[in-house]
């Protein structure tokens, strides 16, 4: 493998935006000169689909489960160029109630591994959308191999999700000893008119790691991804365009990933009610 090729990982809650993001940061690397791969590893597989037009492509377990492996001949029908000149991959999943969800992922990092698939697309950065918080042994692949050398949390201000990225944390940190990867940033994503980012700074602060992107409601993107299509596409003028470069400038530029610090539940809740208070009496 190119050690110069730069792994990143992205998790966060379902539902939290981390298929929105992944995309748009994918375009916004491509547009700083980088050859990005997005390897989308939910089992819904709709981590690419804004880059292909509302199209989903074959994923890796669906060619897997009928031919056995991924050969050389079958390479280009799991990654497809898509908007902006971003390589895109699903790693897919299986039925529901049927198997493991985080199968798809182990399947298809280990498959782009054995067709050298980064040499071959001459990649620069991969970028890994993974759902959820680490719980599964697919989903923590990224993280617990190292592949990922850097780790971004994507959380919003509501309990839930800050719950999951301490679960995350968690993760990092027990796989941090054996070289796996580490976290280097939050990204805050408002989720809505009125973000608190007051309460994911102290949270970050308390995990010992920082903010590094804030991402701003905008009420053009649900519009865009029903045409599935990104804002760089559907609103190209969107001020929100300014923030996904500024990210993909922040990660090519030399970054310093920290072993962060869990947090225990009750503190977290005890720390959450008092900065919720706090807030409104601002």
């Amino acid at each position: 493998m190119n050690n110069k090729i730069k792994q990143i990982a992205l998790y966060g809650k379902g539902g939290i935006g981390k298929s929105t993001i992944s995309s748009h940061l994918a375009v916004a690397l491509t547009r700083l000169g980088k050859n990005v791969l997005l390897v989308g590893c939910d089992p819904k597989s709709d981590s690419v689909i804004n880059l292909l037009n509302g199209i989903i492509p074959k994923t890796v377990l669906d060619v897997v489960s009928q031919q056995k492996c991924i050969s050389p001949s079958t390479v280009d029908d799991v990654i497809k160029k898509g908007y902006g000149g971003v390589w895109c991959c699903e790693a897919g999943g299986p039925e529901p109630g049927v198997g493991c969800a985080g199968r798809g992922i182990i399947i298809a990092i280990e498959s782009l591994q054995d067709q050298d698939i980064f040499k071959k697309y001459n990649i620069d950065i991969v970028i890994y959308d993974v759902p959820g918080d680490v719980v599964c042994g697919g989903f923590a692949m990224p993280i617990r191999k190292g592949l990922a050398q850097e780790v971004y949390i994507i959380t919003s201000h509501e309990f839930s999700a800050l719950y999951a990225a301490n679960n995350i944390i968690k993760g990092i940190r027990r796989f941090a000893d054996a070289g796996g990867g580490l976290l280097s940033g939050i990204i805050s994503n408002s989720r809505g008119k009125e973000g608190k980012p007051h309460i994911i700074d102290n949270f970050a602060n308390a995990w010992g790691t920082k903010i590094v992107a804030t991402i701003p409601w905008d009420s053009d993107l649900p519009g865009a991804e029903l045409h599935g299509k990104t804002l760089f596409q559907m609103h190209p003028l969107s001020p929100t365009l300014n923030e996904f470069m500024n990210l993909g400038k922040k990660i090519i530029s030399p970054t310093y990933p920290v072993s962060p610090t869990p947090l225990d539940y009750k503190d977290m809740y005890v720390m959450f009610k008092k900065l919720v208070r706090e807030g409104a009496n601002k």
